[in-house]
């Protein structure tokens, strides 16, 4: 029977599911430019909707870098757009002001949400390898759309290694909703209490606790960590024994 080690802790799983960005891939890399493009097709050279709108979403536009937690780094843009139409709405935008801006973000957005820098934040091949030959079966459940995800395994030769991918277009309600663990813990016929939940977020941590999934954070200090089972500084560190 495979354990997955974490440091000193020892998980007693069947399979593990990985969060994807800011997990397995670099998440400023990922979605950094997509948020860029996003808050500039909102508010072009307005400075005051700017700032409300990288509050809100989650951007440091001076370091191009993500809150983890932020809407970009765990919503699908669907809910990034309803988000923005609320902040809009509260600041007294008229309704057609407002979808004129959202449909100008969806359209700055569209090539490079299609095509996004990819950095991996490891070898990941290398390690859903190790897990595999462990005995493990691996997922991805994330919150972004199908096409990227599906470029992200093809970019790192993935599909022979990963059993089952949950996307933003498979469940009713994304995470912190547990529905996508409950999908593939039906789908790979295991208890979603062996389904090791690994991701950087508070939604990936809640989505793992609403389903009785022990979950490992990427990151040590970050909210995620809070309440985690286990934390590391990167996925690599997961070892079957």
């Amino acid at each position: 029977m495979p354990f997955v080690s974490v440091r000193e802790h020892r998980f007693d799983v069947a399979a593990v599911v990985f969060d994807k960005d800011g997990t397995l891939l670099d998440l400023d890399a990922s979605w950094g430019p997509i948020a860029e493009a996003w808050v500039t097709g909102i508010a072009g050279d307005d400075a005051t909707v700017s700032a409300l709108l990288c509050d809100a979403l989650g951007l440091d536009r001076g370091t191009g870098r993500l809150r983890a937690d932020s809407s970009f780094a765990m919503s699908p843009l669907v809910e990034i757009a309803a988000d923005t139409r609320l902040l809009l709405d509260a600041e007294a935008w008229p309704l057609d002001r407002i979808e004129a801006a959202v449909e100008r973000a969806v359209v700055a957005v569209d090539g490079l949400t299609h095509d996004k820098h990819m950095d991996t934040l490891v070898d990941v091949p290398e390690l859903m390898a190790h897990l595999r030959a462990g005995g493990l079966q691996i997922a991805v459940f994330t919150s972004d759309e199908p096409e990227p995800t599906t470029m992200f395994l093809d970019r790192f030769d993935l599909h022979d290694l990963v059993d089952l991918v949950i996307t933003a277009a498979d469940v009713q309600q994304p995470k912190p909703s547990p529905e996508g663990l409950f999908v593939i813990a039906g789908a790979l016929g295991v208890a979603t209490s062996r389904l090791l939940m690994v991701g950087d977020s508070t939604a990936d941590r809640d989505a793992a606790l609403h389903a009785g999934a022990p979950f490992v954070s990427v990151g040590h200090t970050t909210r995620a960590a809070d309440g985690a089972d286990a934390s590391v500084d990167h996925v690599a560190e997961l070892r079957v024994s």
